[in-house]
């Protein structure tokens, strides 16, 4: 009978023995000693390196979007200045104008995806990066110096346990410093991935770890386990890895990378935007209209412009947006060439100015050719009949012209001239059919029968710094600026200037 019960136990141990020969890299119940699958420590370092990425990815999307803001607020400026300069394009120009402001609209909506919880994710991935690379430096380098395969160390191979070549520097990217650069990389991924890591952490031989050591008798009484990064591992009480308990396991209830594995994608979707910019050079105008497909990003703009009715919208925009632009495929268009042709003069400081063209002003030079423009505009509007369309007879003007007293005000009016030598005050300030019908800036009038200045004779020959007063200066020569734009269009391009200057 005790022979019986020798022979069955003897078969026991040879199955569990044939079990072990079998299947080395299954490791046992905790073991005291015993170092960290590397199998495990590269899946760390994968996400580590990916996760210290996120704060450069960040920086970048950032960057991005400010400087598409600040681009397209110079295309904007850019756009008024035409819409006041160049009537005959002032669609295309007002479409530009209000695309800048979408753009604008854009790349503030991007800097914003950053004030709330996706800048907090950003930093905890940050962080668990830096809990994940100490962690992997200090098991690496608790190691025997000698060749591969010796068997004192705290990360050796997950078949066997002995030790394996260093790549924690590699793997977790140790040695970047501050040079981390931008790589696009998805944390939501990454931490999906690492979630997935199935693999005992605990290798199945070696027991020289002195980090997972028994905890309990090396440090007389140490009651609990040892949790590390928040529980990703585990160190036994008794020593060795956690039993049971893989990445995989660990990783749902897991607050160092669970956030970032249920909305990790939607923070790396953000970070891939892109953000882009209205056109402020010849080349980047000539890009958006030089085929059917960059055209079309100027429909929302065009639409909003022309405020539709029903029916009144064109079937072909592409057909209609060319001949806004003058635009033809692979082409300059004819709205780029001449913006090419303003030229105006920006300010040097200290009194001095400086003629510049259009395409090479700053956005500092742009405002102050704005403001400048706005000026002119509004004294040209101030200058203009109140209803161009109604023609006052003279019994109307002459009504309103005698209730003017004062000389400097009554000549100020476009169809009023002061009479100093009449003896009436009554009569003084009378209509001058002459002057009215001219249309333009007044002139002091002694008689009544005189004949007011037209608006050439008021402008021609006048020297640069006279040229004001009605006149503008203008390659070179003292131009009347009333015949350049109607009452109501000024008005409606100081009002769309006054609008690029908000943003």
């Amino acid at each position: 009978m005790v022979t019986k019960e020798r022979n069955a136990a003897l078969k026991i141990v040879m199955l569990v023995a044939s079990a072990l020969t079998l299947h080395p890299q299954q490791a046992l119940a905790q073991t005291a000693g015993r170092p960290l699958a590397d199998v495990v420590g590269k899946t760390l370092c994968t996400y580590s390196k990916t996760a210290k990425r996120q704060a450069a990815n960040l920086a970048q999307t950032l960057q991005r979007a400010s400087s598409a803001a600040k681009q397209s607020r110079q295309a904007q400026q850019l756009a008024a200045l035409a819409l006041a300069k160049l009537p005959d394009y002032k669609e295309a120009a007002a479409t530009l104008l209000i695309y800048a402001t979408h753009k604008i609209q854009d790349a503030q909506a991007s800097i914003e995806n950053w004030t709330g919880e996706n800048t907090k994710l950003v930093g905890q991935a940050m962080y668990s990066s830096g809990r994940i690379d100490e962690l992997m430096l200090l098991l690496e380098g608790h190691r025997e110096d000698g060749a591969n395969g010796q068997d004192k160390t705290c990360l050796g191979a997950a078949a066997g346990g002995n030790t394996v070549n260093e790549f924690v520097k590699t793997e977790c990217d140790t040695e970047s410093g501050h040079n981390i650069e931008a790589d696009n990389s998805n944390i939501g991924q990454a931490a999906t991935t690492l979630s997935q890591e199935s693999t005992d952490p605990e290798a199945s031989g070696g027991a020289s770890c002195k980090i997972t050591a028994n905890l309990a008798t090396d440090y007389d009484s140490h009651a609990n386990e040892l949790p590390l990064l928040g529980g990703l591992l585990t160190i036994h009480n008794a020593g060795g890895f956690k039993t049971g308990q893989s990445l995989q396991t660990a990783a749902p209830t897991n607050k160092l990378i669970s956030a970032l594995k249920n909305k990790g994608a939607g923070v790396a979707a953000k970070l891939a935007t892109v953000t882009s910019a209205a056109p402020t050079s010849k080349q980047e105008l000539k890009t958006l209209l030089a085929s059917k497909g960059e055209r079309a990003k100027l429909q929302a703009a065009n639409d909003e412009y022309n405020n539709w009715k029903p029916g009144a919208k064109p079937e072909d925009f592409d057909a209609h947006i060319k001949k806004v632009f003058g635009a033809e495929d692979g082409k300059d268009s004819a709205y780029a060439i001449a913006l090419e042709g303003i030229s105006i003069e920006a300010p040097l400081g200290g009194g001095q100015t400086q003629n510049k063209q259009l395409y090479s002003m700053q956005p500092k030079d742009l405002m102050a050719a704005l403001i400048g423009t706005i000026a002119e505009l509004q004294t040209a509007a101030a200058t203009k009949p109140a209803c161009p369309g109604h023609k006052q007879t003279t019994t109307e003007s002459d009504a309103l012209c005698s209730k003017i007293k004062d000389a400097n005000e009554c000549n100020s009016k476009h169809f009023c001239s002061y009479n100093g030598t009449e003896t009436d005050s009554a009569k003084k300030c009378k209509y001058n059919a002459t002057k009215a019908s001219a249309s333009d800036a007044p002139v002091t009038q002694a008689q009544t029968t005189s004949r007011s200045e037209t608006p050439a004779e008021k402008c021609t020959g006048k020297k640069k710094d006279d040229c004001k007063d009605g006149c503008k200066w203008e390659a070179e020569t003292c131009k009347d600026s009333s015949i350049l734009l109607t009452k109501n269009f000024a008005l409606s391009v100081v009002s769309a200037a006054l609008v690029a200057l908000l943003f």
